[in-house]
């Protein structure tokens, strides 16, 4: 099921984030951190939300570290997309590890506001 992949997935990243065996380049944590503002105002992923930054990261995101956050974000897509009822903890799994890699993204990366 795509929820068991991302679940899979997000815990591997986390790990690795925990080993310093992956460390996010900006790229990533700035399309992270536009996620998750993307979001902010009711926390739910959504298709839409989740192709802007996969467009916006376009071939670069594919290399860029491996290119394990754009496998992420493609998992992400494919369980937006085929919504079940169990799939809320993963979903929370992998906001936190956005939050993680968003974490040293500088101010400047975020959109404007109003």
């Amino acid at each position: 099921m795509p929820h068991e992949r991302l679940t899979s997935l997000t815990a591997a990243l986390a790990e690795d984030l925990d080993h310093g065996v992956w460390a996010p380049e900006p790229l990533e944590r700035t399309l992270a951190a536009r996620l998750l503002l993307a979001c902010a105002g009711d926390g739910q992923f959504t298709p839409a939300r989740l192709r802007e930054p996969l467009w916006e990261g376009s071939v670069a995101l594919t290399y860029a570290g491996g290119g394990r956050l754009a496998r992420f974000l493609a998992h992400l897509y494919e369980v937006t997309m085929h919504p079940a009822p169990d799939t809320d903890s993963a979903l929370s799994d992998a906001s936190r590890l956005l939050e993680r890699v968003a974490q040293d993204a500088a101010p400047a990366t975020y959109p404007a506001v109003g």
